[in-house]
């Protein structure tokens, strides 16, 4: 399972989100199925969180990434971007 929580977005926002496999800005494909990541709905207050259940265990090596996008129409655009730390030991 894997959580997201957004803050300081403009409310009434819908917008697809993604782990990807690479740093930001060197995408090199989405971690699991694309279908497993349900859209932020932004709230009154600006917040969103929402999960995604892979069929597979999170990797313990190598490079990630969360990208948020615009919209569902609108997958070019990326207005948030963060690589992901390796896990701890």
């Amino acid at each position: 399972i894997i959580n997201i929580e957004v803050t300081n977005a403009a409310p009434g926002g819908q917008h697809p989100w993604q782990v990807q496999l690479g740093a930001c800005g060197s995408d090199q494909g989405v971690l699991g199925q694309a279908d497993a990541y349900r859209p932020l709905k932004i709230g009154g207050d600006g917040k969103a969180t929402q999960q995604a259940t892979l069929s597979q265990q999170m990797p313990t090596t190598g490079q990630y990434h969360v990208n948020v996008y615009a919209s569902s129409a609108n997958m070019g655009t990326i207005i948030a971007c963060g690589n992901l730390a390796p896990p701890l030991g």
